[in-house]
């Protein structure tokens, strides 16, 4: 059975949310999902989500935390009903094709957390070397089987990526480092 995808994104209801949605939509299967989640309350993308009239895609308030939408994610994964989860921020673009790279490597590492590479808001290519470390890895890297009891948790400093990161290998899972490009985090 193909994977399906959970695609958790926090939003404070920046416009370029709908730029986002576009790069998404034209490669959901059926059984994936985009959880776009407010830090509290967010009418505005609420109504752009509602506007991409795409079953697959829903709009809910999340707790209301100012905190890099880590709290937002977590709330997200609670959610999600996809086999893989993935994130993006709300500003960031998702190169052509990148959903079904993610589901072509949950198919190959079912069981795996894989980290892809993406460009960084300074234009840098992340990651450098295969290691997990602060500054190496990025919330638009991560692919995860959805085992909630095997998940960790977002932290609440900007380094939550990093947090939820090394608290989910800590479940044991194995990592595969993908050279592929996805994201381009350049605002």
């Amino acid at each position: 059975m193909m994977p399906s995808l959970s695609v958790i994104v926090p939003t404070v209801g920046r416009p370029v949310l709908l730029r986002l949605l576009e790069d998404l939509a034209p490669d959901l299967d059926p059984s994936d999902e985009v959880i776009v989640v407010g830090d509290g309350p967010q009418p505005q993308a609420d109504l752009t989500v509602r506007a991409m009239a795409c079953d697959q895609m829903r709009y809910v308030d999340g707790p209301p935390t100012g905190c890099y939408g880590n709290a937002q994610r977590q709330f997200g994964m609670s959610l999600a009903r996809g086999s893989h989860l993935c994130f993006f921020d709300d500003d960031d673009r998702v190169l052509v094709g990148g959903l079904r790279i993610l589901r072509r490597l949950a198919s190959a590492y079912p069981m795996t957390v894989v980290l892809n590479r993406m460009i960084d808001k300074h234009g840098l290519i992340l990651w450098q070397a295969p290691e997990v470390k602060e500054g190496n890895v990025s919330t638009q890297m991560l692919l995860v089987p959805n085992v909630p009891p095997r998940l960790g948790a977002w932290g609440d400093r900007y380094e939550g990526d990093y947090d939820f990161l090394t608290s989910t290998l800590a479940y044991g899972w194995p990592i595969h480092w993908s050279s592929t490009i996805l994201a381009d985090c350049r605002s």
